[in-house]
């Protein structure tokens, strides 16, 4: 299945999934954690969890190490063994291979699981990979459906579609605001991310204040209901300075033309008058001659 078209199937899934679970939320509860006393293998006494219906019925025994509750999509993490898998409502395992480390389904009906124990990667509830095992961290995806990665010490932001919004090049990502900023850092210089992910502001700023003092002034100076986003309000702005700086080096070259052509003219007639007074003291040595 091609990108454009898997990614319209999952907004049509996402937007199914939520109304259908949050009608079915009205008329049925998800199956909830239920625990009971153990021994291990050591004769150690531990508790083990599992899941019962809304009735009280017993659909999932208690065998788990480590469960959670079940997410909007109906799937629930749990750990036994030393793996991590997940369960429908049903009690059957979503995935059959063990994972080394996974985190629960959240609201965009991603998983964020690592198969070994180097690399992260992203699936959606058709065990379809979003983003490929190459990241050395990812963090929770975020309410405005961005997460934070990792690469080689290096740092961006994926969506949830897998795209990388945000080059992993900075030294520091931020986690996002209540008003929808986060900090960027390369080196001892700050910069500031809109909501989408776009660097509005590069990294040039030493501190967080004069960073997000030049965000507000870039929305400000925009701020018209045009729905012109930060980014492109951050692009005109920076093409209104080239356009500044390019002028203002037009202009310097034009004085520089204007004077050298004045330059060359009083040269040209220099070398005219030096002539006219070689031709005239010419002239003088043969009117001398002749007189003698």
């Amino acid at each position: 299945m091609n990108r454009t078209l898997r990614s319209f199937w999952l907004v049509i899934f996402s937007l199914f999934a939520t109304h259908s679970f949050i009608c079915s939320a009205a008329n049925e509860e998800l199956p909830h954690i239920i625990s009971a006393n153990a021994i291990d293998q050591r004769g150690n006494p531990v508790t083990r969890y599992g899941f019962a219906d809304a009735n009280g019925e017993r659909i999932v025994e208690t065998i788990y190490e480590k469960v959670s509750p079940f997410s909007s999509v109906g799937l629930a993490l749990v750990y036994r063994d030393g793996f991590y898998g997940y369960i429908d409502t049903k009690g059957e395992f979503f995935m059959p291979v063990g994972l080394k480390e996974a985190r629960p389904f959240n609201e965009f009906g991603l998983a964020i699981i690592k198969h070994n124990r180097s690399k992260w990667s992203v699936i959606d509830t058709e065990k379809y990979i979003i983003v490929k095992e190459i990241f050395d961290e990812i963090d929770n995806f975020q309410p405005n459906g961005l997460a934070i990665v990792k690469y080689e010490k290096k740092y961006g932001l994926v969506d949830t579609l897998g795209n990388v919004v945000l080059p992993v090049i900075y030294d520091k990502v931020e986690k996002f605001d209540k008003s929808g900023y986060a900090y960027i850092k390369s080196g001892n210089k700050i910069g500031v991310v809109d909501k989408r992910g776009r660097a509005i502001i590069p990294p040039e700023y030493k501190d967080k204040k004069s960073a997000m003092a030049a965000a507000t002034e870039l929305k400000s100076k925009f701020a018209k209901p045009s729905g012109i986003s930060l980014a492109d309000m951050a692009a005109q702005a920076r093409k209104e300075d080239e356009e500044r700086v390019a002028q203002a080096r037009k202009e310097e070259d034009a004085k520089l033309l204007a004077m050298q052509s004045h330059k060359d003219e009083e040269a040209k007639q220099l070398a005219e008058q030096k002539r006219k007074d070689e031709e005239q003291q010419k002239l003088l040595a043969e009117q001398k001659r002749k007189d003698e």
